[in-house]
């Protein structure tokens, strides 16, 4: 994504990917102030961006090679995850302070190679989204800091054999350290990062 298409214009590299000087023009899209090469393994939306702006062209899978994606602070909502969910190449997914809710994750269940998933600043989320989450068996990297999922939703990730990471922030009695210890028991190749307010 790029904001320049001059022929001399140096690339400018904004999140994930990068435009090349000279690159053809039918590759890219225009959204706002902003350029979007079609072809990138990789996505993110642009802060300021809606994802109203780009959700046709997804829906008609411009994108083809999408293997990753970033929709952090965005207006990403449940209809937007149902589009995604077609994109069954995805294997990492920034969800962070989106509009999903829990009924939407069942939409990620699809996405079988999605091994790192971002679900940071999403207090919406309840243990009600984890029976969705370990049905993602392949998930490797489990962000769910700032999101209002306790120990008793945790308990549940333990089947999922492949979690190397757990990120979640520890506030107002939502987890104990006694039931940290027992998951990092039933999982011990995870490593389980635990965030305070001190």
């Amino acid at each position: 994504m790029c904001s320049e298409t001059r022929p001399n214009a140096k690339p400018e590299t904004v999140g994930w990917h990068c435009k090349r000087p000279y690159q053809k023009m039918e590759n890219l899209i225009k959204i706002g102030n902003n350029f979007y090469d079609l072809e990138s393994k990789h996505f993110s939306l642009k802060i300021g961006n809606s994802f109203k702006e780009v959700e046709h062209l997804f829906s008609l899978r411009h994108f083809t090679r999408l293997l990753s994606a970033n929709f952090s602070d965005s207006d990403l909502n449940d209809e937007g995850l149902f589009i995604l969910s077609d994109f069954l190449e995805i294997y990492n997914l920034n969800l962070q302070n989106t509009q999903i809710t829990n009924e939407g994750t069942e939409y990620l269940k699809r996405l079988k190679n999605l091994k790192y998933l971002r679900l940071k600043e999403n207090p919406q989320l309840t243990n009600e989204c984890i029976s969705n989450l370990i049905e993602i068996k392949s998930l490797q990297d489990l962000q769910i800091h700032e999101t209002s999922v306790t120990e008793e939703g945790l308990r549940k990730v333990a089947i999922l054999k492949n979690l190397r990471d757990i990120t979640l922030d520890v506030r107002e009695g939502n987890y104990s350290f006694g039931g940290l210890m027992k998951l990092s028991i039933e999982i011990p190749n995870c490593n389980i990062l635990a965030k305070g307010d001190g």
